[in-house]
């Protein structure tokens, strides 16, 4: 697909662009939209620096489209150049476009009529629940973009910290009771109880040392990686596991599950109404479980059947190459962007 003329693209981030949104806009610079990139606060989040080009306040309001994320659009930050503090949707002039990417249904929940004449497409990262009178032909579902060349199997990787015969998962996320740790624990235990060659590693900020305590319990059973922004580490923790399990896919966009399905692993949580079922395809490449026992039950399943493991780690990677590719995704925005 061929841009007739180059469209600049400013995407405002107020603490920076997630290095793991690069797919997306690295993408479409290929296909021939400048993609500019201006953060408006200082510091970028937890992980290393995105690639886009980064520009001034100036730089971004001169772009055709820009580009906003979930509730950034009805905050208040400050002008970097100015000093001022400032209105993020009332200072943008109003011959631009504005997109907007939403991750959860509380950012929907929250935009009145003015906010929503000023956007021209709300992005959606997975299927939520839309408020009543809210303007349905400007919501578009586009998938989080992976790099896949990256986030990919290495048969010849060397697994360490194994023993033979062992099942390692895998839990990458905050460790929060709100992130399903507690049904993690318990679903854990009931299959270790039953085969004890299950291991659990568990990378992720621990706030409440909750992950320090099971594995200091749990010792030789259980791995406590800690907190990594590197994504080297990531993907070393992810090829030296089997399965990926999170119960409770409530973060924005699950950006480890999709590097999990990418690098080709089975993944496994527990049902709650969220985006479970954007990813996982249950009984293909990964199960949605009604609660922690049916969890702990596919632990068990799993650890003496392999070759299941492998199949269904295949199936992630077939997923991911077919709908989260960089590409795919990109051709999806250039869509919308020559509509508006």
């Amino acid at each position: 697909m061929v841009v007739e003329k180059t469209m600049k693209l400013g995407v405002w981030r107020l603490r920076g662009i997630d290095r793991r949104e690069d797919a997306r806009w690295l993408s479409l610079q290929k296909k021939g939209v400048d993609v500019l990139f201006h953060e408006s606060s200082k510091g970028t989040g937890g992980w290393q620096h995105s690639q886009v080009p980064r520009c001034s306040f100036k730089e971004l309001l001169s772009c055709d489209i820009i580009n906003m994320a979930d509730e950034e659009i009805t905050e208040k930050a400050e002008q970097t150049e100015t000093k001022e503090i400032i209105d993020i949707i009332n200072f943008i002039p109003e011959n631009k476009k504005i997109i907007m990417s939403v991750y959860t249904p509380t950012s929907l929940e929250k935009y009145n009529d003015v906010v929503k004449e000023r956007v021209s497409v709300f992005l959606l990262n997975w299927r939520m629940p839309i408020p009543a009178r809210f303007p349905y032909e400007k919501l578009h579902i586009i998938k989080h973009a992976m790099d896949t060349e990256y986030w990919k199997p290495n048969p010849n990787f060397k697994r360490e910290f194994r023993e033979p015969g062992t099942m390692f998962i895998i839990f990458m996320a905050e460790v929060l009771y709100t992130k399903g740790f507690g049904e993690l624990i318990s679903a854990f235990v009931k299959a270790n109880h039953i085969n004890n060659k299950i291991r659990l590693v568990i990378a992720g900020k621990d706030p409440a040392f909750a992950a320090q305590y099971y594995t200091d319990k749990f010792h030789g059973k259980m791995f406590y990686q800690g907190f990594t922004t590197k994504w080297d580490d990531v993907k070393y923790l992810l090829l030296n596991s089997d399965i990926f399990c999170q119960p409770n896919i409530t973060n924005q966009g699950s950006h480890g599950l999709q590097e999990a399905m990418s690098c080709g692993l089975p993944l496994l949580t527990i049902d709650n109404g969220f985006m479970e079922r954007e990813f996982i395809d249950d009984g293909k490449n990964g199960y949605v479980c009604k609660d922690w026992k049916e969890l702990g039950t596919r632990f068990i399943e799993l650890a003496e059947n392999m070759d299941e493991i492998n199949v269904m780690g295949e199936n992630s990677r077939i997923k991911a190459l077919k709908e989260y590719n960089g590409d795919i995704v990109a051709n999806k925005i250039l869509d919308i962007i020559k509509k508006i």
